[in-house]
């Protein structure tokens, strides 16, 4: 199969398995259909009629009843992480952290469905003042506070957040259907250098979770490294947090999406739905160990 490098389809069939790594690289080359959310309807949580995404309308080009997706504020996401959105919405009230929150779609997922305040953090300026762009420009029920940092050493209160959204910067190749010229340009070495930088950053995160509350990682890689692999480690050095069941939290219809390698955690393989692939995981804090506040409010 040439639709990936042999590296990567090597490092494919390690990890799935000859058949399901060809399947993987032949869903690449499929085109990515448009995605949108209806932003009343995700924020009313109708979860028991609604599918994994409330509101959520795969737009096909040609369906005469497609129209306008919808007549309120929207946004344009990939499913994959409006998956991971709700797996960080649904969580316990109280305030919520999107750590590497830009472009914003998990961002305005975030402040429709939850009650309490968001604090999203962005460490590139360019991307910060298009993501305070887009924040300002959107009617939004919850407020929002943009924060310029790093995630790595966040200047947050440690302890404080009912929910931290770890959308990990990642070698990206879940998203080849997306962003084809990942094709010639991703390497083995990507892999480690990004491996790292999660690690650091899942390790800033931990000090924002509070007592009971949940930290949701994901990356839109289908890197081992990267994923399952990255949690196994961040559950070695912090034995404080436990391992949740994330398609469990999501309901029936997420059961198909359990990871075979850890069934509580989610993965979203390319070749089995309209989505990119992504690794997530729900991390909980037990409750009753505090943690020292860290940095600033």
């Amino acid at each position: 199969v040439r639709a990936v490098p042999r590296w990567l389809l090597a490092r494919w069939r390690d990890a799935f398995g000859e058949d399901a790594a060809a399947a993987i690289a032949a869903a690449t080359t499929r085109p990515a259909r448009p995605f949108v959310v209806d932003l009343r309807a995700w924020g009313r949580r109708a979860d028991a009629a609604a599918g994994l995404v409330p509101g959520g309308r795969e737009i096909v080009r040609g369906d005469p009843e497609a129209g306008e997706p919808v007549a309120g504020p929207s946004v344009a996401v990939d499913q994959g992480a409006a998956i991971v959105a709700r797996l960080a919405a649904d969580a316990p009230e109280g305030p919520a952290a999107d750590l590497a929150a830009a472009p914003g779609g998990k961002t305005l997922l975030l402040a429709w469905r939850r009650a309490g305040p968001t604090v999203a953090l962005e460490p590139h300026p360019g991307r910060a003042r298009a993501l305070a762009r887009r924040l300002t420009g959107a009617d939004l029920p919850s407020p929002v506070a943009l924060v310029r940092a790093d995630a790595r050493t966040p200047p947050l209160v440690g302890g404080r957040f009912a929910t931290v959204l770890l959308d990990a910067p990642c070698s990206g190749t879940g998203t080849l259907r997306r962003r084809p010229e990942r094709r010639v340009r991703v390497t083995a070495g990507d892999v480690a250098r990004a491996a790292a930088l999660q690690r650091a950053l899942l390790d800033g995160a931990a000090r924002l979770v509070a007592p009971g509350g949940r930290l949701v990682y994901a990356v839109c890689s289908l890197e081992p490294e990267e994923g399952i692999e990255q949690v196994r480690s961040f559950l070695v050095r912090h034995p404080e947090f436990d391992l949740d069941d994330a398609p469990a939290r999501l309901g029936a219809e997420a059961a198909s999406l359990a990871d075979p390698r850890e069934p509580r955690c989610l993965l979203t393989r390319p070749d089995l739905g309209p989505w990119e692939g992504f690794q997530a995981a729900c991390l909980v804090l037990r409750s009753g160990r505090a943690r020292a506040s860290r940095g600033r409010a």
